[in-house]
C-alpha cells in the first residue's frame, strides 16, 4: 500500500491546507461561553428533604420547611407579612387574597356611587315647594 499524500481539497475530511479538521466531541470540548459562579454559596449543608419526607410531613401536618421561622419584631416598627419567609405557593395565595379584596372593595365602591347617583337625580327632580 503506497502512503498518499493529502492534497490541498477542500473537500472530504481536510482543511484546506492538508491537515485534517479537529472533531470535537465530549472527550475533548471546551467551553468558553457563559459565567462562573463566583460568589460564595449560600446552601446549608444536610438541609435538603425527599419528595417522599416533604409528602409524609403534609400528610401529617407537620412544618414542611423548618428553616423558615418568621421573624418577630419586638419594636413594632414593621408591619404585615415578611415576604422573604414565604414560599411561592404562599406569596401566590396571598396574591390572590388581595386581589379578591380589590375587586370587592371596588364593587362596595361602585355601589355605593351608583346609590349616591341615584339619590342625586331623585332629589333634583322632587318640586322645591314640597
Amino acid at each position: 500500500m503506497k502512503n498518499k499524500k493529502l492534497t490541498n481539497s477542500t473537500s472530504g475530511d481536510t482543511e484546506g491546507n492538508g491537515t485534517l479538521k479537529k472533531v470535537k466531541n465530549s472527550l475533548n470540548y471546551v467551553s468558553n461561553d457563559g459565567r462562573t459562579f463566583t460568589q460564595p454559596s449560600m446552601t446549608i449543608p444536610d438541609q435538603t428533604i425527599s419528595i417522599k419526607e416533604l409528602v409524609s410531613r403534609f400528610a401529617k401536618g407537620l412544618p414542611i420547611a423548618e428553616g423558615k421561622t418568621p421573624i418577630y419584631d419586638e419594636s413594632g416598627e414593621s408591619e404585615g407579612i415578611d415576604l422573604r419567609k414565604l414560599d411561592l405557593s404562599e406569596i401566590y395565595d396571598l396574591k390572590k387574597q388581595v386581589e379578591w379584596k380589590i375587586e370587592n372593595a371596588y364593587k362596595q365602591t361602585q355601589k355605593q356611587k351608583d346609590l349616591f347617583t341615584k339619590e342625586n337625580e331623585e332629589s333634583q327632580k322632587q318640586p322645591e315647594g314640597q
